[in-house]
C-alpha cells in the first residue's frame, strides 16, 4: 500500500496549475479574439482578458513593487508586456501603450541583451511621439488605474552630490557673549537631538552638515551615464524637492554613449526652514519621469532623501575699489574671492585706495565688521595697512536697494 502525503503539496500544486491556467488563457485569447482567420477581431477584449493573465506571470502593474517582488519567467513576462503594447495599440489608446512599454524599459532593463534595449527605447520613443507619457496614474474605463512608470535609470545616475554655498555665500552665526542669568544645571538625560530612537526614525535620509540661504542660488551636481548605443537628450530636468517651497531651475542635456557626463541642477528656496531633496525629474525618450533616489536601480547608494536647512535671506555686499582691477589674486584660493585690485608702492611711498560697499540684497544690514587679512607678519601688516575706523563707525549703516 501507497500513502502520499499531499497536505503541504497540494497548495502549491494548486497555485501552479492557476498560473499555468493564467498563461494558457494569452494564448486562448489571442487565438479566439484576435486570430487572423477571426473577420471581427475584438482588441478591447483581448486587452482585457490579458490584463487578467497577469498574475500568472507574476506581474504586478506598478513598477516599484514590480522590482521589488523579482519573481517570475522574464522571457515570459517580456512577451506578455510587448502583447499588451500592441492589444493598446490596437484599441487606439496611445496612453496605454506608451505606459506598458516604459514599464517594460523600466522593470526588465536587466534581462534585456543591448540589441532589445535599443530596438524597445526607439519603440518608446516613436509610441510617445503619438502620446507623450507622463508620471500619473492611467485610470481606465472599468475603473482599474495603472501606476505612473518612470524611466528612473535612463539616464543612469552615478552620483547625485548637494553643493555648499561659495565660502562668501555661507551663512554664519554671529558669536555674541553669554550672559549667566542663573545657576548652571546638569542633567544626562537627551530628550532626542541625537538619540537612539530619532537615529532609527531618521534612518534613510541624510542630514547636511551644511546650511543653504534663502534667495540664494543653490546648486547639486550629477553624474549621469547614458546606457543606449545612441546619444540621448534629456530635457526639463528640475530638482524634486519636499518641504519650504522651492524654485528649481530647468536643464536640458545631450548624453553620449556610456561616456558619464556632469551635470549641475539648481534653484532657489523661496522660504526658511527644513529642505528636502528627494531626486530629479526627467524628459526623455518623449515620457516624463519623477526619478526619486529611493527608486533607482543603482539607488542602493544613494539614501531616500538629503535634507538641509535653509536659513533666512542674507544681505548681499558688492564691492568695488578706486584701484584698476587684476585678474588674479595671488596667494589667496579663488573661491574665497569676489573682487581683486592691485597697486605699486615702493619703499616709502604711501597711497590711498577708497574702498565702496554697496548692499545689492533687499535686506538690510544691521552690522559691519572690516577685517585685513594678508600673507604678511602681523607686525608689519600693522605698518603697511590702516584705514579710518571713525569714518567706518559712521558709515557703517547701510539699506538694501530699492
Amino acid at each position: 500500500m501507497l500513502f502520499l502525503n499531499l497536505h503541504i503539496q497540494f497548495p502549491l500544486i494548486i497555485s501552479q496549475y492557476c498560473q499555468d491556467r493564467h498563461r494558457q488563457n494569452t494564448e486562448y485569447v489571442f487565438c479566439r479574439y484576435v486570430s487572423p482567420q477571426n473577420p471581427a477581431p475584438n482588441w478591447g477584449r483581448c486587452y482585457a482578458l490579458m490584463l487578467q493573465s497577469l498574475p500568472g506571470h507574476h506581474l504586478i502593474l506598478d513598477p516599484v513593487e514590480m522590482r521589488a517582488a523579482n519573481q517570475g519567467w522574464p522571457a515570459l513576462q517580456i512577451q506578455l508586456l510587448q502583447e499588451l503594447v500592441l492589444a493598446a495599440r490596437r484599441t487606439g489608446h496611445s496612453a496605454l501603450a506608451t505606459r506598458h512599454m516604459t514599464f517594460l524599459l523600466q522593470t526588465m532593463w536587466t534581462h534585456l541583451s543591448p540589441a532589445e534595449q535599443k530596438d524597445f527605447a526607439v519603440q518608446l520613443q516613436s509610441l510617445a511621439g503619438q502620446c507623450e507619457g507622463s508620471p500619473v496614474p492611467l485610470v481606465l474605463e472599468t475603473g482599474l488605474a495603472i501606476p505612473p512608470a518612470n524611466l528612473t535609470d535612463l539616464p543612469v545616475c552615478l552620483e547625485f552630490t548637494p553643493q555648499d554655498l561659495k565660502p562668501h555665500l555661507r551663512p554664519r552665526k554671529v558669536e555674541r557673549d553669554k550672559k549667566e542669568t542663573g545657576p548652571f544645571l546638569f542633567t544626562p538625560i537627551h530628550f532626542g537631538g541625537g538619540g537612539s530612537l530619532e537615529r532609527r526614525c531618521k534612518k534613510g535620509n541624510e542630514k547636511l552638515d551644511f546650511l543653504w540661504a534663502q534667495d540664494d542660488s543653490c546648486t547639486v551636481i550629477l553624474n549621469l551615464l547614458n546606457p543606449l548605443p545612441f546619444e540621448l537628450k534629456v530635457s526639463n530636468m528640475r530638482l524634486l524637492t519636499s518641504g519650504v517651497v522651492f524654485e528649481s531651475i530647468p536643464e536640458t542635456v545631450a548624453l553620449s554613449p556610456d561616456t558619464p557626463t556632469s551635470v549641475i541642477l539648481s534653484g532657489m528656496a523661496r522660504e526658511s526652514g527644513e529642505l528636502e531633496l528627494t531626486g530629479y525629474s526627467t524628459h526623455t525618450l518623449g515620457v516624463k519621469s519623477n526619478c526619486r533616489l529611493k527608486d533607482m536601480r543603482v539607488g542602493t547608494q544613494f539614501p531616500a532623501s538629503y535634507k538641509v536647512q535653509v536659513v533666512p535671506s542674507l544681505p548681499l555686499l558688492e564691492v568695488t575699489t578706486s584701484l584698476p582691477q587684476s585678474l588674479s589674486a595671488s596667494g589667496f584660493q579663488d573661491n574665497n574671492v569676489t573682487m581683486t585690485a592691485s597697486t605699486t608702492l615702493y619703499h616709502g611711498q604711501s597711497g590711498e585706495c577708497i574702498i565702496s560697499l554697496r548692499n545689492v540684497s533687499d535686506v538690510q544690514i544691521e552690522m559691519l565688521e572690516i577685517d585685513i587679512n594678508s600673507i604678511l607678519d602681523q607686525t608689519l601688516q600693522d605698518q603697511i595697512f590702516k584705514w579710518d575706523e571713525e569714518e567706518v563707525k559712521v558709515r557703517v549703516f547701510i539699506y538694501s536697494i530699492d
